[in-house]
């Protein structure tokens, strides 16, 4: 077997129906694993797993200009 690469790490909820959940957190990046509502088929999924844009909290610090998304390469300090 090849090595595994671990991504992120995963929490247990309930979304709004009560149902389980996992969600986390890749960079920017918002992980999502949601049961399969939709799911009438055996050889359908019975998790979807979905990515949303992580929403930047209004009392959290201002992000630097060279991590902004319209930062131009000139202001990196790379």
């Amino acid at each position: 077997m090849s090595e595994l690469l671990k991504v992120c790490g995963l929490w247990k909820g309930e979304d709004k129906n009560g149902k389980t959940m996992l969600s986390g957190s890749m960079g920017g990046v918002r992980v999502l694993v949601l049961l399969n509502k939709f799911k009438e088929k055996d050889n359908h999924p019975d998790y979807q797993l979905f990515f949303a844009k992580k929403e930047r909290k209004e009392d959290g610090p201002e992000r630097p200009d060279f991590l902004k998304e319209d930062a131009d390469e000139k202001d990196s300090p790379f």
